[in-house]
């Protein structure tokens, strides 16, 4: 996939969230009672969780491309297995960082855009998530299955 179709709806994302803290600051501020509620224990928890699942979930995939590749005798999915990797270390990083939002959240609070800042960036990387699991799948679905070639021909 080409980096431009890749990260285009990251970028789309992140200036509808400007958008909407510049014009509707409420939206993604801590007036909305979700949001403050959301984008603090809540949100780390949701992360970890997922980040389990996911990184579980890569890693028998992992293991059962190496099978696939064993079995046929060479490498032939070595994108689906650099996606694999990428999509877990993307998964660890955007951890981390929605760590040290939540726990920047409330010193950033006493500025005038700190938690709304917080918030979106909070946003930001719960879409992130969805688009990496979006990516997983699609890749996961666009294996075609192999079988053996039986040349009965005379």
């Amino acid at each position: 996939m080409s980096y431009i179709r890749a990260y285009f709806p990251l970028a789309v994302i992140a200036l509808a969230l400007a958008a909407c803290a510049w014009f509707r600051p409420a939206w993604i501020g801590d007036c909305n009672e979700l949001l403050a509620k959301f984008v603090n224990e809540q949100l780390v928890n949701v992360l970890g969780v997922v980040l389990a699942i996911s990184l579980a979930s890569l890693a028998q995939l992992h293991l059962s491309l190496n099978a696939l590749e064993e079995r046929r005798g060479q490498p032939f999915l070595a994108n689906v297995r650099r996606e694999i990797r990428q999509a877990a270390w993307w998964l660890i990083g955007l951890f981390a960082v929605g760590v040290v939002a939540v726990l920047a959240k409330q010193p950033l609070a006493a500025l005038p855009f700190g938690a709304l800042a917080v918030n979106a960036l909070a946003l930001w990387i719960v879409c992130f998530y969805v688009l990496i699991l979006l990516d997983i799948t699609f890749a996961v679905f666009n294996l075609e299955p192999e079988f053996p070639r039986h040349d009965d021909t005379p």
